[in-house]
């Protein structure tokens, strides 16, 4: 009983240190669904996703300094890194065509305010 008290009292205190881990994403096949901490839910079907880019930010780790621009027909989403779901997202992401899994390492890593192409729509 105390270490469910204690569990959820950590990632409560997450959510209130982290807000961007109050986004919850969900791949399928489909598509890709968002759902904010505050506003409607964002969806992106498979087919209307033209273009895949990482946004980093020389913030560096007082804040979130990743985020996942999904761009297409039905407009744009963007992802914080540590939102709920990312890791799915992530194994989604890679079955597209030519995805550039580089280009996801650099994002990773940098330290500056950087956008990566992972991947475009031929």
């Amino acid at each position: 009983m105390i270490n469910k008290l204690r569990n959820l009292f950590q990632s409560r205190k997450a959510a209130e240190e982290f807000p961007e881990r109050r986004h919850r994403v969900y791949a399928s096949e489909e598509g890709v669904t968002v759902w904010p901490p505050r506003g409607p839910r964002q969806q992106m079907p498979w087919d209307a996703l033209s273009r895949v880019v990482i946004r980093s930010t020389a913030l560096g780790m007082a804040a979130e300094n990743v985020f996942w621009h999904l761009s297409g027909g039905a407009g744009e989403i963007v992802i914080p890194n540590e939102a709920e779901g990312t890791n799915d997202l992530l194994v989604w992401l890679q079955r597209l065509p030519d995805w550039d899994a580089n280009a996801v390492i650099a994002a990773m890593s940098s330290t500056a305010d950087e956008q990566f192409v992972c991947w475009e729509r031929p």
